[in-house]
């Protein structure tokens, strides 16, 4: 990956989240080669430690760094709200939050976890949304919004 131009690091809390990751990364359409995705963090407050740790001081000196957080919301309501309190202001506008609302075991009827992943971003790279509208995913729209406008544009092959 080359650092001097836009790229996206993906923390992933557990094997679940990678295999729906897997399953994205695999699309056509995406641009492997500006996406890395460190081994899985172990929990939602781990991939928070491990983002302060090492993600956010790169963030700091690096505008074309941006980084996605994959988390279970374990249908907690203040979720996203903890992890937001602790990221700061000056990177706040790079960094995504994403995940299931509960655990990704709840989204089974949407297929094998790398088939759905693949059709996620199938639905980020054409702006329709149908599976990430799944009552398990609708949560994630603003973060999609926002998305749409930073990183879709390198993360995607033109279609």
């Amino acid at each position: 990956m080359n650092e001097h131009r836009e790229h996206v690091y993906v923390l992933s809390e557990d094997q679940a989240n990678r295999q729906i990751l897997n399953g994205f990364l695999n699309h056509y359409g995406v641009r492997r080669s500006c996406v890395q995705c460190p081994p899985c963090s172990g929990g939602w407050r781990r991939v928070l430690e491990q983002f302060q740790a090492e993600f956010a001081p790169r963030m700091r000196g690096n505008a074309k760094c941006f980084v996605i957080l994959l988390i279970d919301f374990d249908q907690q309501e203040n979720r996203a709200e903890q992890v937001w309190t602790e990221i700061e202001e000056e990177i706040k506008d790079r960094v995504f939050l994403l995940g299931a609302w509960s655990e990704p075991e709840k989204l089974k009827g949407l297929g094998s976890r790398e088939g759905l992943g693949n059709a996620l971003a199938e639905e980020c790279r054409s702006g329709v949304r149908s599976k990430w509208n799944h009552e398990h995913l609708r949560h994630n729209g603003a973060e999609l919004d926002r998305l749409a406008s930073k990183i879709r544009p390198f993360l995607f092959d033109a279609a």
